[in-house]
């Protein structure tokens, strides 16, 4: 192995975790979506069913948010998530190549959106994400307003 005197280092994709209490912060992971994140609109046909040719040929949008990096980092992030909603749902955390995604769609995905990106200081957020973000919560307004959802006394 080279050493970091001749400007190499070992590889470190894929052995990522957030440390000393930094992922109970929305800020941190703003900064990661930020770099290893997608904010987006994605569109399906027919309600999702474009797989199975199922669809009735109409265009559906939803809001969606993905973060790549470890299976630690995507395990981290689902569990942000879910506090931070107080939503006990467990998006899919999926290989990719030689990563790890966790996606969020809809409502999950815009109220993250939310709470990453609507307070966000514009000197603390990348500008095209940070952009994107605002555009998809002015867009998606309505699931914003949605009331506090609250875990059952046995979930806790």
């Amino acid at each position: 192995m080279r050493s970091a005197l001749s400007g190499s280092f070992p590889r470190k994709s894929g052995c990522e975790e957030a440390t000393g209490g930094v992922d109970a912060y929305p800020a941190f992971w703003r900064g990661m979506i930020d770099g290893d994140g997608t904010l987006a609109m994605e569109g399906s046909v027919g309600g999702g069913e474009q797989r199975t040719g199922l669809g009735n040929g109409r265009r559906y949008f939803s809001p969606y948010l993905r973060l790549c990096g470890s299976r630690r980092i995507c395990e981290q992030f689902t569990t942000f998530a879910q506090q931070a909603l107080g939503d006990p749902f467990a998006p899919t955390i999926s290989p990719m190549l030689s990563i790890f995604q966790v996606c969020f769609w809809g409502e999950h995905a815009i109220r993250l959106i939310d709470i990453l990106y609507a307070d966000a200081d514009p000197e603390c957020a990348l500008d095209r994400k940070l952009l994107t973000a605002r555009g998809l919560l002015d867009r998606f307004a309505h699931f914003r307003d949605l009331p506090e959802l609250t875990l059952p006394e046995t979930a806790l």
